[in-house]
């Protein structure tokens, strides 16, 4: 995730509108068993998938916006880039950018139920997925 950003203060007001979303909805209680269980992020609030959803509901789908929450490997932050991101600017060159970024099963099953089992070029991107030799890569084309 080395992808570097111009700094667009509009789009970091977004960014910590979130943060202060997600604090208001975080659950500690979840986040250490989630850790405890193996699934490591720079950051987790412990959020519920549900209110992540919710919470995406209410925002405007935005590439550039998206791509900033994919990249602050903060678990909600990531979960709610797949939802963000406009599904029409959502190339197969950035899905398999994002697909080999990701580091466990959580991100590639909402990468692939989000966005990726809606693009019309799914299918050939399964079988490029098979033929890496990358554990979450062939994850996802199985779950694809």
């Amino acid at each position: 995730m080395d992808e570097f950003f111009m700094y667009d203060e509009k789009l970091e007001q977004r960014v910590e509108q979130v943060k202060r979303m997600l604090r208001l909805s975080m659950n500690g209680v979840v986040s250490g068993c989630m850790s405890a269980s193996g699934l490591d992020y720079n950051l987790n609030y412990g959020v519920q998938l549900p209110r992540v959803k919710e919470l995406a509901a209410g925002m405007d789908k935005d590439k550039m916006f998206a791509q900033r929450l994919w990249m602050s490997d903060c678990r909600e932050m990531m979960l709610l880039a797949t939802m963000l991101f406009p599904m029409d600017s959502f190339d197969e060159e950035m899905a398999l950018k994002w697909i080999s970024e990701c580091y466990n099963m959580e991100l590639v099953e909402q990468l692939s139920l989000n966005l990726l089992r809606n693009m019309e070029y799914a299918d050939d991107l399964i079988i490029k997925l098979l033929e890496k030799q990358g554990k979450y890569e062939r994850a996802t084309a199985y779950v694809l």
